[in-house]
């Protein structure tokens, strides 16, 4: 993994935690994971000083992805 894709805290959102109040600069990123693909994109940005990644647990758009 690049530091680009590098974060100093990550944070797991749950039922109705899909967004990261002031969470700026955020983009998605597909990381690869030895269990198939993240149910959305992780946001990679900044809070306050610290890089932080956040993911919807479920997906913010309550998708689901069968990996097969």
């Amino acid at each position: 993994m690049s530091d680009q894709h590098r974060a100093d805290i990550a944070v797991i959102g749950g039922s109705g935690f899909y967004t990261l109040p002031g969470l700026h600069d955020a983009r998605p990123v597909d990381i690869p994971t030895p269990f198939g693909a993240t149910s959305d994109p992780i946001m990679l940005g900044t809070l306050d000083d610290s890089r932080v990644a956040f993911i919807a647990r479920h997906g913010d758009r309550k998708s689901t992805r069968l990996n097969s």
